[in-house]
């Protein structure tokens, strides 16, 4: 019970003291300071979170761009792949085309001028083996 009493008287000297301080006229500024104080603080908030965002924008946007970039490698990789099995194919028959031809000719003229004449000896063709289908091809693509 003692110390709420000195509590209480405590706080009436205290009180006492405040009120024989000089009494300070706030300055006529001193609202606008603190208003253009308060706004720098909300413009500062503001100015970082739309600079998260736009680095959350950005990154989405660079993550989106490198899976469509993927994405077209693989599609061109994949078109490349198939023009060269498709050119394969047609030279190897190309080269049948010829070696039918050589059962029936030796050799053909491949052009020449009034000097030279240029001969292509079908019979001295190595033989080709088949394509066979490699690990590849029987891949899946993505």
């Amino acid at each position: 019970m003692k110390e709420g009493i000195e509590q209480e008287c405590g706080a009436v000297r205290l009180d006492e003291a405040l009120r024989a301080l000089p009494r300070t006229e706030a300055s006529t500024d001193f609202v606008a300071a603190v208003l253009a104080r308060a706004a720098r603080a909300t413009e500062r908030r503001r100015t970082k979170v739309r600079r998260r965002a736009s680095l959350i924008a950005s990154a989405a946007f660079l993550l989106v761009a490198s899976v469509f970039w993927n994405q077209h490698l693989a599609h061109r990789q994949a078109e490349r792949r198939a023009a060269l099995v498709d050119e394969h194919r047609r030279l190897v028959q190309d080269f049948d085309d010829l070696r039918a031809l050589a059962e029936r000719r030796t050799q053909i003229r491949l052009g020449g001028d009034a000097t030279t004449d240029l001969f292509l000896d079908l019979a001295a063709l190595p033989a080709v083996a088949q394509p066979t289908p490699s690990l590849n091809a029987t891949r899946s693509r993505s």
